[in-house]
């Protein structure tokens, strides 16, 4: 039962100390359990690897932001 709590913890630290942001949980609860649910779907039904790819920017050599 703690688990959803430190994990939580860990994703607001980080959040705020190494992105220096407000994590959309405080501005969106619903919205953002909908998308970790989301997510969690994506894990157990092995397609999250897509996700990932359609959301990567792919540079090509040589070139600069």
């Amino acid at each position: 039962m703690a688990a959803p709590v430190i994990v939580y913890g860990f994703a607001w630290f980080s959040h705020f100390v190494f992105e220096g942001n407000k994590p959309a949980t405080f501005g969106h609860p619903w919205w953002s359990l909908r998308a970790d649910f989301q997510m969690y779907g994506y894990i157990l039904t092995g397609r999250m690897g897509n996700e990932i790819r359609k959301s990567t920017i792919v540079r090509k050599p040589g070139t600069s932001i």
